[in-house]
């Protein structure tokens, strides 16, 4: 997260709120898919998130609305989201929020801490590096039973 953005929202019954930060956040979509929403404002005041169809157009993503369904699609065309108005202006949204692990989290063995180091790496090369001591320093590195999620994508 972004925590040196600082902003504030105004909304509809005229409060302004701070927004504190801006962080990206990663959906599991139902397909399995990973998807990450950009710049996404972090107020701590709010219980939940929503979502700002301006903003989302500002991005490139295009929403289309027939009758009660609502639907938002990537700049290609994919389908990002699809659901249906229970209120006048409103709908619900039910997803998974991706998992984020802060560096300390998945950093837990220095062979983690050198696949960070030189850029994500491969396991098998950093082993490689290791057995044939071509870099100063590198301890012997095993390959861990977690994936690297940003590798992943």
């Amino acid at each position: 997260m972004d925590d040196s953005f600082h902003t504030k929202v105004k909304f509809g019954d005229g409060r302004f709120v701070p927004v504190t930060g801006k962080w990206r956040i990663l959906i599991t979509l139902k397909n399995d898919d990973h998807w990450y929403i950009y710049d996404v404002f972090y107020i701590p005041d709010m219980k939940s998130y929503l979502l700002s169809m301006r903003q989302l157009v500002e991005k490139g993503y295009v929403m289309h609305i027939v009758e009660n369904q609502f639907s938002i699609f990537d700049k290609k065309g994919s389908l990002i989201l699809k659901t249906f108005f229970y209120q006048k202006s409103v709908c619900s949204v039910d997803f998974h929020m991706g998992d984020f692990k802060c560096l300390n989290a998945i950093a837990n063995s220095e062979s983690w801490f050198w696949h960070l180091r030189f850029g994500h790496l491969n396991f098998q090369s950093l082993e490689n590096l290791s057995k044939r001591n071509l870099v100063n320093g590198l301890p012997h590195i095993h390959h861990p039973d977690q994936l690297c999620e940003a590798c992943i994508f």
